[in-house]
């Protein structure tokens, strides 16, 4: 979620093209989904290539949220040079 919105700006603004899985709850007690939603399109402008998935829940981990990880992961893996 966006908390230290500053930081987060500052440090986004040299992270243009990284990829990032989001998730978050619509329900979610504890974090806003506004919240989530705004630091979302904070990380989108500022070039990094955000996976968003929402869902309509409490705060937890989804499975389209692993799913995502673990295609991200796979995707980073398959490209990574080779030694």
């Amino acid at each position: 979620t966006l908390l230290m919105e500053d930081e987060w700006t500052a440090r986004a603004r040299n992270r243009a093209g990284l990829p990032v899985v989001m998730s978050h709850g619509t329900a979610d007690p504890l974090l806003t989904f506004a919240d989530a939603e705004a630091l979302r399109d904070l990380l989108t402008t500022a070039g990094l290539k955000v996976t968003w998935v929402p869902f309509k829940g409490p705060h937890t981990i989804v499975q389209p949220a692993l799913q995502a990880m673990a295609d991200l992961f796979k995707a980073r893996l398959t490209n990574a040079p080779r030694p």
